[in-house]
């Protein structure tokens, strides 16, 4: 949002709404949403009238910020039955994990096919990757398996009772 004044007659705001392109504009809103800044985003109606046909991504991103369950449902029905995977991709299978909540149902399927992805080829130099590829590796550790993930539980001292703040004297 800017804010100019003027001529000290009028105060100008200019609400940010598009980022150049769908995704930047996606990216760019969950940015703001992960920050707190929910009231600054506006570009849920520019995201909704810009969806494209049968794209996981949108759909992720569209639920991320709004948490209508039109796009949670579009998802789980587009999740692969057999594997697990949307769409047989470790991005859009890990960005809806991370959506959709990996102790869902659905997040508990892709997680077992992202498993199942991982290079585990000890002679290849990209040991532990998926698609060797640095992308779609860093975002599945990230948003999969650590606190990066938008649903991951806070941390807990194993007796079922989370821990907020964690101090030494």
């Amino acid at each position: 949002k800017l804010i100019y004044k003027c001529f000290y007659f009028a105060t100008l705001i200019l609400q940010n709404a598009y980022f150049g392109d769908f995704e930047s504009t996606a990216y760019a809103s969950w940015a703001l949403k992960i920050v707190g800044k929910d009231e600054d985003i506006n570009s849920i109606s520019y995201l909704r009238s810009n969806l494209r046909q049968n794209n996981v991504l949108d759909r992720a991103f569209l639920y991320i910020l709004t948490n209508e369950n039109v796009y949670s449902d579009w998802l789980i029905k587009r999740q692969n039955n057999f594997t697990g995977s949307w769409d047989a991709n470790v991005f859009n299978t890990a960005f809806s994990v991370s959506v959709l909540g990996e102790r869902s149902q659905a997040g508990t399927k892709g997680i077992s096919w992202l498993k199942k992805e991982q290079n585990f080829n000890n002679a290849s130099s990209r040991y532990g990757s998926w698609n060797n590829d640095l992308r779609d590796t860093s975002f599945v550790i990230w948003s999969v398996f650590s606190e990066g993930g938008t649903n991951i539980p806070p941390p807990s001292d194993g007796r079922n009772n989370t821990i907020i703040n964690q101090t030494t004297s």
